[in-house]
């Protein structure tokens, strides 16, 4: 990932406390604010692929939908089918005892056809009789679910685009001021500081919302095409078992992997990975400007102040306090430097909320 807005700020910072002159109070703007629209760009793409994937888990709550749908169509019809050959057969017979065309011999097979499908419809009429509501039942928890999913998981592509367009607008807006000088430099870094933590701590926030959806989408989706499984299995086997006419095709139908589901976990990690570097300064600049900045962060160890409270949500991160003072193992050319709590653990910690004291 890019380098952090607010490093090259602070940068700047350390720079000025040691006296040292600030030759490159042009380059931080241009570090900070160039190529604003590409990044925008960047940024939009990343989103919209974002969109893509919570679009393909809509299709799988849909698919779902459709399946329960299919089922309660196939019992209801198989349902009133027999009904209807029930009715048809008694009412032959009934048409048949009253004529005296026809004899004894042909009298007697109808009823004894009656008689003897009699006991397996009633089976297979009460069999689905208890599967019908189930399914109704099931249908509905998909068909709620599925809106569930598609209202959070939109609002939470509204606030996502919302964050990074208030922050981009905000730059823009400072860019109009050509701030120069030690201090306009130190002020339009702590002004950049907020507008990219806040957008930072929106991102993370929308991003483990969507994390935990997509988990529970997994399990409800699992969930529901085992249910459905257990509902129709029973009926179906009385139906083929108990159904003389003719041997019941069994029809396989594409299902739902349900691993498939969790496997956009990582794909929408991987845009919001994206997402976060072009919110970043472009790459282009980065060997121009960052080289005779970043020198004087390399090497030694030092301290830093924490801006605000960092929970960690990535492997490898740790938790900080507002305030706190840790020390600075290790700077990166990524989002994330290394340091070290005065209790001995040490983890990464966005630089974002990092104030160096050296």
């Amino acid at each position: 990932m890019s380098i952090n807005l607010i490093d090259l700020a602070f940068s700047v910072f350390i720079l000025t406390n040691r006296k040292l002159t600030l030759t490159f109070d042009l380059d931080v703007n241009i570090y900070f604010m160039s190529n604003v629209k590409e990044r925008m760009k960047r940024a939009e793409d990343a989103i919209n692929e974002i969109q893509t994937y919570v679009t393909s888990i809509v299709y799988m709550y849909e698919n779902l939908k459709q399946f329960f749908q299919a089922d309660l169509n196939y019992f209801e019809d198989a349902n009133k089918n027999i009904l209807s050959l029930i009715s048809s057969l008694t009412l032959l017979n009934d048409q048949n005892k009253g004529n005296t065309v026809f004899n004894d011999s042909t009298v007697e097979p109808v009823a004894f056809l009656i008689n003897s499908l009699n006991p397996s419809f009633m089976i297979i009429n009460k069999e689905i009789n208890a599967i019908l509501p189930k399914l109704k039942e099931q249908l509905s928890t998909s068909t709620k679910a599925a809106q569930q999913f598609t209202q959070k998981t939109t609002s939470i592509i509204y606030d996502i685009r919302k964050s990074v367009k208030t922050c981009f607008e905000k730059t823009n807006k400072d860019k109009q001021k050509q701030t120069l000088g030690a201090k306009g430099a130190l002020e339009l870094g702590s002004h950049l500081h907020h507008y990219y933590s806040d957008m930072y701590s929106d991102l993370i926030s929308e991003q483990e919302k969507l994390r935990q959806l997509i988990i529970d989408a997994d399990m409800f989706i699992g969930k529901q095409m085992k249910a459905e499984e257990e509902i129709i299995s029973l009926g179906s086997s009385v139906i083929a078992d108990t159904f003389p006419f003719k041997d019941i095709e069994k029809t396989i139908v594409p299902r739902i992997e349900k691993e498939k589901v969790a496997d956009y976990h990582q794909k929408i990690k991987a845009a919001f990975f994206a997402l976060f570097t072009a919110t970043g300064p472009p790459k282009s600049n980065e060997k121009e400007i960052v080289p005779h900045v970043w020198s004087d962060l390399q090497g030694d160890k030092f301290k830093a102040r924490v801006w605000e409270n960092f929970t960690p949500r990535f492997e490898g991160e740790i938790e900080v306090s507002r305030k706190e003072i840790v020390t600075v193992e290790r700077v990166t050319m990524q989002q994330h430097w290394e340091v070290k709590r005065s209790n001995g653990i040490t983890g990464m910690v966005p630089a974002a909320f990092l104030e160096p004291l050296r």
